[in-house]
């Protein structure tokens, strides 16, 4: 087993904890100021304004910084430390893994050699020795590229920091003026709150530093052992191992001694988490968690009690959270009903459906829910050759085909348009066409969102909608032939309705989602009567099969400048995979303001404002990505940056996930097709021109969001969004569609069958351009699985 002493293996983590927390406190000191600054400027000594939070949005930057070169930084060292020791610890030495010439420097910022004393101050050992660490973990590409990995979840899950402080901050000015308090206390009040000696900074930093060191180690260890399997090869499995005291969540406690395979979930609660501390997992689950993972051979036994990880408190490792001894503990747990795995016949742990105000979530659940489930054999998730209302058929006898199973089974619990915001309720094991039919057996997770799908099909008033990929398709007429030109033209001749459908050839089934209004024919999923026991290993591994997303390596270069001769519009390179263009135009003033002229604003934060998406992996590390958004119009002029960039988040669809910069020509943009858009939402972004908005940011105006409309026109001031002073507050690059005055006159049938015919292969051809973008893409993900599965 490994690491081979619970004891040491606490020490270890009290010594991560410890950085950590002096490393979010490094990080949050080099940070302050910059919101200090930027919330409560100071005008005159006798007019000072009030706090303005919706200027923390403007230091997202200043923190960036500080989160990569103090916290991210300092967590790798931590995270490289134990990984090493750990392997040399179980008979493979690090010697024995590929080595290559380190290709970047050492990092030698301000906060990069705080950063190095921190670890080598907490860790017990001289700053050169952590120094030569770094240099060591550089020329390691195995152990760079499974840090990097890690590092990435945790930079997601800390970078919107800003957006919490911006909040809180709005709390306390809530609070100031529900007191009566002006302006001036209004000052004081966040001023204290932003101070780190004076606000609650310590509190927070604790709390990073127990998350993450959880994180860390546990996924240290774990990783550690895939390499010594590199070297060794050996059959291994891993145990969750809790902290013995009653501080411990009641689903924790029951997971203790949980044995799965070294690469498997473990089941905690209702989540399913790789590791203590797992930064996939839900905060509920994660935050403050102080249990560790273990490594054990498979026929080996459980850690014993002695030495056990156990018996702490904050900052202290000798207080004890407890009343009595450790059977003690043992004992009240049992008569509440806690029940541990390694005492759990079937090894899972049962938590009894109680609460304590300790729990930071409920973790109820009961001994039939942890081990059986709700199936379904044989639903109908799709009909061929039937038509729907809005006149789409699945073709009788098409190229029906399956991507490999698990496959995910999702629910819409409000109607939003498409399946976009559904919760992953179950998983599809198998399915196959007969007949006209497609039928699909599988079950339903035991969480509440599936329990509110479960109820919605008793009644009967939800069904499966099948979620297509790689599809093709053609215009056909009723009797399922392909519309040509003439038929057009004899059908408007002769005045005929002509039925248009579009029918699909072929196409491949991602999954399923269940939803009021199924697309395809009468569907229908009923749940069998009796549930169904599974191993709780299978359905972990079977979840995450189903529900968790193989993440891509991009090109760095596919978000890089263009280097465009001149202006260009929306393009997309399928050789590539590209979408690149310009945004806006410098110089260039919009046509419908006549009065004067409005041209693009230029950032100056090198459009952070706009980057705000959750980092893409590429070739060249993390990089931050904004998006490109479709089927919505533009947020309300008087919204601050941040409601109106949450307004495109929340009303449309991101089809491309993109870099914007500027060159000679104006405001260009390049990146890729995002991964999960539908053909349809990638051939509506293509097909209409980009519009930006642009809202005050520190007394410029900053792009926050970018938009694809049917009515460009670069830039206007939309009315009634200008200061006090008339300067422009928000800008967006579009006019509203006027409404269209009635015109006399008669349109030439022929001649509108032929503007129609024209529209309609112009529509095939962003059709065939759509295609072409998520063939590209589910290409690229086969090409992963294959690689994956191979080893490789």
């Amino acid at each position: 087993m490994y690491p081979d002493n619970l004891a040491r293996a606490l020490s270890a983590q009290l010594d991560a904890e410890r950085a950590i927390e002096a490393l979010t406190m490094a990080a949050f000191e080099a940070w302050l100021p910059h919101v200090k600054a930027a919330v409560l400027p100071s005008l005159t000594a006798s007019a000072e304004p009030p706090p303005d939070p919706d200027q923390v949005p403007a230091t997202a930057g200043w923190w960036e910084l500080a989160l990569d070169h103090a916290i991210l930084y300092g967590i790798g060292l931590v995270y490289g430390h134990e990984l090493l020791a750990v392997l040399s610890g179980a008979g493979a030495a690090a010697a024995a893994l590929e080595t290559t010439e380190p290709d970047d420097e050492l990092s030698n910022t301000a906060l990069a050699r705080q950063a190095r004393k921190i670890v080598a101050s907490s860790l017990g050992v001289p700053t050169s020795e952590i120094t030569a660490l770094d240099r060591r973990l550089a020329s390691l590409p195995s152990v760079r590229t499974i840090q990097a990995e890690y590092l990435a979840q945790v930079r997601n899950r800390m970078v919107n920091t800003p957006e919490a402080v911006f909040r809180d901050i709005t709390v306390q000015l809530d609070q100031a003026i529900a007191a009566g308090e002006g302006p001036d206390a209004q000052r004081r009040r966040v001023q204290q709150f932003l101070s780190p000696t004076t606000g609650d900074w310590t509190g927070r930093a604790m709390t990073v530093a127990r998350t993450e060191s959880a994180g860390a180690m546990s996924h240290a260890t774990i990783e550690a052992a895939a390499l010594r399997n590199e070297v060794l090869g050996e059959e291994l499995e891993q145990t969750w191992i809790c902290t013995l005291d009653s501080k411990t969540r009641r689903s924790h406690y029951a997971a203790d001694g949980q044995r799965v395979p070294l690469g498997g979930t473990f089941s905690i609660g209702r989540a399913q988490l790789r590791f203590p501390g797992d930064p996939r997992g839900p905060v509920e689950e994660v935050a403050n968690c102080r249990c560790r993972v273990a490594v054990l051979a498979v026929d080996e036994p459980l850690p014993t009690e002695q030495d056990r990880h156990t018996e702490r408190g904050p900052g202290d490792s000798t207080v004890i959270n407890r009343a009595g001894s450790q059977q003690d503990e043992i004992e009240r747990r049992a008569e509440e009903g806690n029940i541990r795995a390694r005492e759990d016949p079937a090894g899972l742990g049962r938590v009894a459906s109680i609460n304590t105000e300790d729990d930071m979530a409920d973790d109820e659940t009961t001994e039939d829910t942890a081990v059986t489930f709700r199936t379904f054999t044989d639903a109908v998730i799709a009909v061929l050759g039937t038509p729907t209302d809005d006149r789409r058929i699945l073709a009788a006898g098409m190229d029906f085909r399956f991507r490999e199973f698990p496959l995910p089974v999702m629910w819409t619990k409000q109607s939003s348009g498409g399946h976009f915001d559904a919760y992953t309720v179950g998983v599809m094991e198998s399915a196959r066409v007969e007949g006209a039919q497609v039928l699909a057996s599988g079950y339903l997770l035991n969480t509440d969102e599936a329990d509110e799908a479960a109820d919605q099909l008793a009644h009967k008033v939800t069904g499966p909608s099948v979620d297509l990929g790689d599809a093709e398709w053609k215009y056909t007429n009723e009797a399922g032939e392909e519309i040509t030109e003439e038929m057009w033209e004899d059908a408007y001749d002769s005045g005929e309705d002509l039925k248009v459908y579009e029918t699909i050839t072929s196409a491949k089934l991602l999954g399923v989602t269940l939803v009021a209004t199924p697309a395809f024919g009468e569907t229908m999923m009923q749940l069998d009567a009796e549930r169904v026991s599974k191993d709780i290993a299978v359905v972990a591994s079977l979840v995450a099969a189903a529900a968790r997303p193989i993440e891509e390596t991009y090109d760095a270069a596919l978000f890089s400048d263009p280097h465009l001769d001149g202006p260009t519009p929306v393009t997309y390179d399928a050789k590539t995979g590209r979408i690149y263009g310009h945004l806006a135009c410098f110089g260039q003033c919009h046509v419908g303001i006549t009065d004067q002229c409005v041209v693009a604003p230029r950032s100056k934060t090198d459009y952070a404002h706009f980057h705000t998406s959750p980092p893409v992996l590429t070739t060249g590390g993390r990089l931050a990505v904004g998006r490109l958004t479709v089927g919505t119009g533009h947020a309300g002029p008087r919204l601050g940056a941040r409601p109106a960039a949450e307004h495109y988040d929340n009303t449309g669809t991101c089809f491309a996930l993109v870099r914007v910069g500027e060159d000679e020509h104006g405001i260009w943009f390049s990146g890729i097709p995002h991964p999960t858009a539908t053909e349809e939402q990638i051939r509506a972004g293509l097909s209409a021109p980009l519009s930006g908005d642009w809202r005050t940011i520190g007394g410029n105006l900053e792009l926050v969001a970018a938009l694809a409309v049917n009515t460009p026109g670069f830039p206007v001031l939309v009315a009634g969004a200008s200061d006090e002073n008339d300067r422009p507050r928000t800008l967006v690059a579009s006019l509203g569609p006027r409404a269209e005055s009635k015109r006399s006159g008669r349109v030439h049938p022929k001649r509108l069958a032929q503007e129609v015919v024209r529209e309609m292969r112009a529509q095939d051809r962003r059709n065939e351009q759509a295609r072409a973008v998520l063939a590209a893409a589910e290409r690229r993900r086969e090409a992963r699985a294959i690689i994956e599965k191979a080893g490789v």
